[in-house]
């Protein structure tokens, strides 16, 4: 259903005869008396209305109906005096206009925009207030003027309460002529003449124009992305790979930022190339995008090899400089057999050489110094970083770069070459270089020669055992085919032979001879020998000392 406009009322009469009545009666009280509530005597004022005629009313309020109808007026157009007020009738004004152009939009479809903003600096209450009908009407913006809807309405307040004044053609001076009434001593003198402006006035302000008109192309081609600085040392970096933008076209051989510049002639260059569009800002496709960062990821792949064989080499150096310092060796690349697998060496010079450290030279394992590289499934190492030792002035400054990912690095403290495999786009592992001293690694320390170094050790005191006489003797294990079994030792003299029961001399009387000990070997399932000794009863009679050969002549010991 179709709303229908509103209308402003008429006057009413009776408030204007009313309004008459309160100011007639107010101008008669004293400045000091208070004034009394209007509706206090607007019930005597009531009885003569109704007392009165149609022709006494329209006479009696013909003044005060104009009256009214300009405090109408002005309060429409007032200026409000307080911040509060102001933002509130805002409010509530704007709210009103919203409701009638979204009803409007609906009936007829029209697209409409408002953009309110604050008029002063001061009334921080009142914030920018964007309506819109529709959102093709903020993609118009975004597509035309490269801006959003709410960067135009930041612009416009900032605009507004800076109180910009538009720049003004200074009128023109008028000559006086001889015929003129006008004397000539009264004709407008000319301006002065401007102060020359020095040369480095100008390159700074050269400086400033061109880095404003990068920075205008740069946000211009990376939106809706907004880029806060030019890094110019890293711009692949930073830029191109990152938001895929690349510049094309730069005029100056040195690609560096405008406050690096000097020279006027090379900034005015610079500033005709971008004003005019010879040097510009692209954005990549997606496809581009990606292969130029595949292409950054093997650049670094190929960084880190190159300096990983320099380390190597650096180490390699330092090991046989400690070794024999006067015989220094010498490299030069090996030929390498043309196979489907590998790279011949016509081929080889064939492919693009990549500028590396003046010491970033190949690897060379002295396990393979007189012969090609081993092939092995397990690591992948690709043919031309193996060479023999023949030349180090034939090492070139360019090496061809290996298309693997895998190196062979050797350490002077390993035995043989040891590889590591780089994962793509990730840095080798730091134990590999050296932070601290020159390029290369440091060689490890070579540990102390013992002074008993190859000589024979005699027997473990853990396995050893002694007689009563506190003698070491030496264990003996269990032979072959007995093991298990338990072994026992036969009866041993003072010195230490052997002898049967039967040589013992028996005498009574005499001092007991030593308890002899059983010794029992067991060997353990660990590949370990324990050894246990425990003593033997005691025989019926004692064993005497080989000197006691008389019987004696005293009884039995008793017991």
């Amino acid at each position: 259903m179709q709303r229908v406009p509103k209308q402003t009322r008429k006057v009413n009469r009776w408030n204007a005869y009313l309004h008459s009545q309160v100011q007639a009666f107010n101008k008669g009280l004293d400045p000091a008396e208070p004034r009394p509530r209007v509706h206090v005597i607007a019930k005597g004022i009531r009885e003569r209305w109704d007392a009165m005629t149609e022709e006494e009313r329209i006479a009696a309020t013909a003044d005060a109906i104009v009256e009214l109808e300009d405090i109408r007026e002005s309060k429409q157009a007032a200026k409000k005096e307080s911040k509060i007020s102001s933002a509130r009738d805002i409010r509530n004004t704007m709210d009103g206009i919203e409701a009638e152009l979204l009803d409007l939009n609906t009936r007829t479809g029209a697209e409409l925009l408002v953009v309110q903003i604050r008029p002063e600096a001061e009334n921080f209450g009142n914030k920018p207030r964007i309506f819109m009908t529709s959102p093709r009407v903020g993609q118009f913006f975004e597509l035309s003027m490269q801006h959003s809807v709410n960067d135009f309405a930041v612009k416009l307040q900032a605009f507004c309460v800076a109180d910009i004044q538009p720049r003004t053609q200074p009128a023109p001076i008028l000559e006086c002529s001889p015929s003129s009434s006008t004397p000539a001593s009264t004709a407008t003198p000319p301006p002065p003449a401007a102060a020359p402006i020095s040369m480095q006035q100008q390159v700074i302000e050269m400086k400033r124009k061109v880095k404003t008109i990068i920075n205008d192309k740069l946000q211009e081609c990376a939106y809706p992305v907004k880029i806060p600085r030019i890094n110019y040392v890293g711009f692949e970096t930073s830029i191109s790979e990152r938001h895929g933008i690349v510049c094309e076209n730069w005029p100056l051989p040195n690609f560096c930022a405008p406050g690096g510049l000097n020279s006027l002639t090379e900034l005015e260059i610079l500033y005709h190339a971008w004003s005019t569009g010879v040097t510009v800002f692209r954005k990549m496709s997606p496809e581009e995008h990606q292969q130029f960062k595949d292409a950054r990821v093997q650049h670094r792949l190929q960084a880190a090899i190159a300096q990983a064989n320099a380390a190597a080499l650096a180490a390699q150096h330092n090991a046989q400089g400690i070794q024999s310092p006067s015989a220094g060796p010498s490299f030069s690349p090996v030929q390498q057999p043309s196979t489907p697998g590998t790279t011949s060496a016509s081929d080889a010079s064939l492919q693009e050489p990549v500028a590396v450290d003046p010491s970033a030279t190949l690897i060379y394992p002295p396990e393979f110094a007189h012969g090609a590289p081993p092939q092995s499934a397990g690591s992948a190492v690709h043919p031309q970083l193996f060479a023999t030792p023949t030349s180090v002035a034939a090492a070139p400054m360019e090496q061809p770069v290996a298309s693997s990912s895998a190196v062979t690095l050797e350490s002077p403290s390993a035995p043989g070459p040891t590889t590591f495999v780089f994962s793509t786009g990730k840095r080798p592992p730091p134990s590999h270089f050296n932070i601290l001293g020159p390029m290369g690694l440091m060689p490890k320390k070579p540990r102390k020669k013992r002074a008993d170094a190859g000589v024979k050790r005699g027997p473990n005191k853990r396995t050893t055992g002694g007689d009563a006489n506190g003698e070491e003797g030496e264990a003996e294990g269990p032979e072959d085919g007995q093991d298990g079994q338990e072994q026992v030792a036969a009866p041993m003299d003072v010195d230490g032979e052997e002898r049967n029961a039967a040589d013992v001399p028996q005498g009574e009387g005499q001092p007991a001879a030593p308890v002899p000990q059983v010794q029992y070997v067991v060997p353990d399932p660990g590949g370990t020998t324990s050894v246990f000794r425990v003593q033997a009863q005691p025989p019926m009679q004692a064993l005497l000392p080989p000197e006691a050969s008389e019987p004696s002549t005293q009884g039995p010991p008793p017991g």
